[in-house]
């Protein structure tokens, strides 16, 4: 369990986007509102769509591959915990995902800017890497 948090971390830590959603939500934090963030150079709307850009699904794919690589040499197959691990994994990228989509949502309303990806995708991507480690 430990292993695998650590995991989480570096992979939040390494996303490119990582950092300014955090920016953003520590703006909201200190009463900022959510329709203001994007007034805040850091976190503009520009800002944003350059972000989003860096990081496409290939990039999604090969950092998914990474980890479950990683996941799939550490631990035992008898006991089927990669596939356990690379759920819970896959978990916590979704809600990531839906929380960072939560706050283009609120904090750039009407501004039609998304991942270049959605969570089904990402979703696909873990169940075939999952399937072929089973």
């Amino acid at each position: 369990k430990q292993w695998y948090q650590r995991r989480v971390a570096i992979t939040a830590g390494e996303c490119r986007f990582s950092a300014f959603f955090l920016g953003v939500k520590q703006s909201l934090s200190s009463a900022v509102r959510p329709e203001e963030v994007g007034f805040q150079i850091n976190y503009s709307r520009s800002v944003l769509k350059n972000i989003i850009k860096q990081y496409p699904l290939k990039d999604v794919r090969r950092s998914v591959e990474h980890y479950l690589n990683k996941i799939e040499k550490h631990l035992c197959e008898e006991e089927k915990l990669h596939e356990t691990v690379g759920s819970r994994y896959c978990h916590t990228i979704l809600s990531q995902l839906s929380e960072y989509q939560g706050l283009i949502k609120s904090c750039y309303p009407d501004s039609g800017i998304t991942f270049e990806f959605r969570e089904e995708d990402v979703r696909r991507l873990f169940d075939a890497r999952i399937q072929k480690m089973g």
